[in-house]
């Protein structure tokens, strides 16, 4: 079961990878992730919202079966983390320079419930985990990092940057759940 969901978050990361691909009229600079989410790619952006939705519950799963190797409350974030993802996929965000909505609105709740559970889980596990796996340390430097960087430039002058500084984080968290889960397959 670890082996599948190693692969579940190798196929999120992909897809991730993927957007800046098929869809370069989006800055990596500037542009959230989100906005994949609209338009051409969205049908994409809702299968990475699946696949990394269930990915998360697999590996909840992976960590409850670990316990009290690893703490349960990390199981916890992973299933919540998983529920409120979805809504990032069924809310369409607002892109840039847009009236805002009703869904934006609720899709940026969503997105940042995503974020601080998906922070949590690698806050919670990282010391439990690091041991079979060093790499998750530096990836949590890097998701921590990241989670402030996307803090501070979600308004006012550094707002320009925001699409970097999200890249980062997910860039950092997916890796950091990737590895967790590898570490869980014994790879």
């Amino acid at each position: 079961m670890a082996q599948l969901t190693a692969l579940l978050y190798a196929v999120n990361l992909l897809l991730l990878v993927s957007f800046h691909v098929l869809n370069r009229h989006y800055s990596p600079v500037s542009n959230a992730v989100s906005d994949y989410g609209v338009g051409r790619t969205a049908r994409l952006f809702r299968v990475y919202v699946v696949v990394g939705s269930v990915a998360a519950l697999m590996l909840g799963r992976e960590v409850w079966m670990a316990s009290p190797a690893v703490p349960q409350a990390v199981a916890w974030y992973l299933v919540a983390m998983a529920a409120v993802r979805v809504g990032v996929g069924v809310f369409p965000t607002d892109l840039p320079g847009a009236t805002p909505t009703r869904a934006g609105r609720i899709h940026l709740v969503f997105a940042i419930l995503t974020f601080t559970l998906a922070y949590m889980s690698i806050a919670k596990a990282t010391p439990f985990l690091a041991g079979a796996a060093p790499v998750l340390r530096p990836l949590h430097l890097a998701a921590m990092i990241g989670l402030a960087a996307v803090v501070v430039s979600m308004k006012g002058p550094l707002r320009p940057y925001f699409g970097i500084a999200e890249r980062l984080f997910l860039f950092a968290t997916a890796l950091w759940f990737l590895v967790a889960a590898l570490s869980f397959a014994g790879g």
